[in-house]
């Protein structure tokens, strides 16, 4: 549902730039109210939460096999959270340069 939602509002957000500068500015003042703000920390929290449940399931889900030997699951689980904080490194890289 946060996905969902989330979609929804990046919409709105791409009509609002394509709309010109003074609904650009009125939909970041909507955005700054504290019913955004709560959503926006409720659906990362979430967010995350269903980020760590599915990397921890990651190994069930996907059997991962290198000849006729099976990847031990906790290799499958620790490259995906390596993936994860590589790309969380890299966007927040291009944010602040």
């Amino acid at each position: 549902m946060f996905v969902a939602f989330y979609s929804i509002l990046f919409l709105f957000f791409i009509n609002a730039v394509s709309s010109g500068p003074t609904e650009y500015d009125a939909f970041l003042e909507k955005l700054e109210s504290g019913g955004f703000i709560a959503f926006h920390i409720i659906a990362f929290l979430i967010l995350i939460f269903h980020s760590v449940t599915w990397f921890n399931l990651a190994p069930k889900a996907m059997v991962v096999k290198i000849g006729k030997q099976r990847v031990p699951g906790v290799v499958v689980a620790l490259s995906n959270y390596a993936g994860w904080v590589f790309i969380s490194i890299l966007i927040i890289w291009l944010v602040i340069k």
